[in-house]
């Protein structure tokens, strides 16, 4: 995690959790977060938005709470007592459902990479650590970048310029005319 925290986005993930107590699973949550933590390691955060009301923040919050994910994952489908289907891990003292956040994380996860992030996930790689890393081989190689190029623009502004440079043509052209 050390060695790519800068190049990719990462979520702590704790695979097999079905080989835990629940116990054991907090207690291995808090020492990768310790890890983590020691280590200055960068995991993907979702970001606040200034307009994100109370629920999308609590949603959010709820979500991040359960990392690193403790999952446990099945193809299978079992019928269970109650006579549901669902996707689970069958053992002798019962079932492990998948898509039940008593049993597993894999709910929130889901929610975490496709459901309400993917697209902060994609900015992310895309705009900061790719070009962050992009920036760092060029430099390796003694090619230096000009920032100038990659600097983004508010349009609203540049309307704005571009409608002071237009009214300052036409004021010119308006007292042109009048002199002639």
């Amino acid at each position: 995690m050390k060695e790519v925290h800068q190049k990719v986005n990462l979520i702590p993930v704790i695979a097999k959790s079905d080989t835990l107590t629940e116990r054991e699973i907090i207690e291995f949550k808090q020492r990768v977060w310790d890890d983590i933590n020691h280590q200055g390691i960068r995991i993907f955060i979702p970001p606040e938005y200034e307009n994100d009301d109370d629920e999308t923040k609590s949603a959010t919050k709820d979500i991040m709470s359960r990392a690193p994910f403790a999952v446990v994952g099945s193809t299978q489908s079992i019928q269970t007592t109650d006579g549901r289907i669902v996707r689970a891990r069958s053992y002798p003292w019962g079932i492990i459902e998948i898509d039940n956040e008593d049993h597993c994380d894999f709910i929130k996860l889901r929610q975490l990479l496709i459901r309400n992030f993917m697209e902060e996930l994609k900015e992310t790689t895309d705009k900061v650590l790719y070009e962050n890393y992009r920036t760092e081989k060029l430099r390796k190689l003694g090619i230096e970048q000009d920032e100038s190029v990659f600097q983004e623009f508010d349009p609203l502004l540049k309307q704005q310029e571009e409608q002071k440079i237009h009214e300052a043509k036409l004021a010119t052209l308006e007292s042109q005319m009048k002199t002639t």
